[in-house]
């Protein structure tokens, strides 16, 4: 998932993201009552379409995941399986408390996309008073770092970990905290790091509450993907292209999670993520001219379809059309349109330089040629020059023979005569050394 990554970067991410009132972008959790029914009926069952080997990488990504802040204290993994919550798939898992600890009777995990729930059943006397929940919460937690940044122009050292920790009397809970591993400027349902206790039926439970943004573990995909047993890569290689092409091209997804209505900060690494298994799987079977389009002029397709051709190694074979593509997007008239948010959001460029920023630096077809026309035409010159550096001076590619002439009688604005001049010299250099 190599290109997920470039492209949110290219993306970057909204300001809001650091505000907590905005909705979260995920499938939320049911009650604490709820995940405990299902937990308690979740049998050792795999689904017949899952290859086990996925639901165990899950398994102990989401276990290297809770290391970030709770020690092992699981005992024998008792039971494993899935249940399908909304649109996404969760992994549920119980273990056996503790042996040297019978203060914790059981130890269970639900593991969503974007969030884990890891559950502790507690002896009732574990919540009699707050001396004594401090005591379980440290036998659980991992020490914080020494020194640690709170909400405060300098840094505190915290002796154990905890935002707060205070009594609540709504619905089962009885007790609610914060866990302090980040900065508390954090996204609610990527970032948080809280923990709650609850009274259900006369037992009782902790209950950690981790935005899988809080730290990392090697997720098997990306976690923005609800599909997950079996993965949506493997789904989508049983739908007809005619479904690829509509999911890929639909505007805005009907089914959601939240409230489409109302701004939210991860919108782009959602639909991103699955656009990009959906583009990937098209390459694989290959596509014809008006195919090629279609996934081109899809919401995502100038980010995805030339990294995905080039993961494949294919951009010499669609090198035409992605040329045609080039000069297509020139005559569009956000060319040389660029928009600097205020915010910490990205830049808005037009379609044309973000489709140029995607093309192979490395290996590849070479779009050099196509590049100085743009330059001499005066559109997106700065993306342009981008590339040719990217492809010949960073990654000493060989150019073709006369680009450095070509480029040299190029006129572009004086802000980029500097740029243009390092080029060509470097491009001289490399032609006098051959």
């Amino acid at each position: 998932m190599r290109a997920l990554a470039v492209i949110l970067g290219m993306l970057g991410h909204s300001g809001a993201m650091m505000h907590a009132q905005f909705i979260p972008m995920r499938c939320p959790a049911p009650s604490i009552t709820e995940v405990v029914r299902e937990l308690d009926v979740v049998k050792s069952a795999i689904p017949p379409s899952t290859d086990p080997a996925e639901i165990y990488a899950t398994l102990r990504s989401a276990e290297t995941f809770q290391s970030n802040w709770l020690k092992d204290n699981k005992g024998q993994l008792q039971r494993i399986g899935t249940v399908r919550h909304g649109l996404e798939d969760v992994l549920l898992a119980r273990w056996t408390g503790p042996t040297n600890y019978p203060r914790i009777k059981g130890v269970e995990m639900w593991d969503g996309a974007l969030y884990e729930l890891v559950i502790l059943e507690l002896d009732a006397n574990a919540i009699s008073s707050e001396k004594s929940i401090r005591q379980t919460l440290l036998y659980v937690m991992k020490p914080p770092p020494e020194q640690l940044r709170i909400s405060g122009p300098t840094a505190q050292a915290l002796g154990d970990g905890f935002g707060f920790l205070k009594p609540t009397t709504s619905d089962t809970q009885r007790w609610q905290g914060l866990i302090l591993r980040m900065p508390n400027h954090q996204a609610v349902g990527f970032d948080e790091e809280v923990f709650t206790l609850h009274e259900i039926d006369g037992r009782v439970f902790l209950v950690f509450d981790f935005g899988k943004r809080a730290a990392y573990a090697p997720w098997p995909q990306p976690m923005y993907l609800g599909d997950r047993f079996p993965p949506l890569s493997e789904v989508v290689k049983k739908w007809p292209k005619e479904k690829l092409l509509q999911e890929l091209t639909t505007k805005q997804h009907q089914e959601t999670c939240w409230d489409s209505t109302t701004e939210n900060v991860f919108g782009d690494q959602v639909r991103i993520a699955r656009d990009e298994v959906l583009v990937a799987e098209q390459v694989r079977r290959g596509l014809n001219a008006s195919e090629f389009r279609q996934v081109m002029d899809s919401p995502n397709g100038r980010y995805l379809l030339v990294p995905a051709l080039d993961s494949a190694r294919q951009t010499a074979r669609y090198a035409g059309l992605i040329v045609d593509t080039l000069y297509r997007f020139e005559a569009l008239p956000d060319v040389n349109q660029r928009i600097e948010p205020r915010t910490k959001a990205g830049v808005i460029r037009s379609h044309l330089a973000d489709l140029i920023r995607v093309l192979p630096r490395q290996g590849g077809a070479d779009f050099s040629d196509a590049m100085v026309q743009l330059i001499t035409s005066n559109h997106e010159p700065e993306a342009a020059l981008d590339y040719l550096d990217w492809r010949f001076v960073s990654s000493s590619n060989q150019a073709p023979s006369g680009l450095a002439d070509r480029l040299a009688k190029a006129v572009v604005p004086t802000e980029l005569e500097k740029k243009k001049h390092f080029i060509v010299t470097v491009l001289r250099a490399q032609e006098s050394a051959h």
